[in-house]
């Protein structure tokens, strides 16, 4: 089975404004299927990203900036990836991340 994964990724506010760095590996045995990535800070879902499929070993890297935020501060963002196929390790499909201003 594929297994999509975090490598890195960071945040940054300004403002009402975000930037946001992330890596995605397919750590897994097979190409992996689509997914999405889900942005969120609490309870507000701030973006969704779709993901293409990934061949076994390799990944991508995503840069978002001047995402617009609905509070001004945001002290945690939760980044989370929702695959359309079974996995190996769900565990690993989410991360927090402490924002930084």
């Amino acid at each position: 089975s594929p297994d999509l994964n975090f490598e890195d990724a960071s945040a940054i506010t300004r403002g009402k404004y975000l930037d946001l760095n992330m890596s995605i590996r397919n750590q897994g045995l097979e190409s992996s299927g689509t997914a999405k990535i889900i942005v969120s800070s609490g309870d507000s879902v701030i973006r969704e990203i779709d993901l293409k499929p990934l061949d076994i070993g390799s990944g991508i890297k995503i840069s978002l900036s001047n995402i617009w935020v609905p509070k001004i501060f945001i002290n945690e963002i939760t980044l989370s990836i929702n695959p359309d196929f079974n996995e190996l390790n769900k565990e690993n499909n989410n991360i927090i991340l402490n924002v930084r201003d």
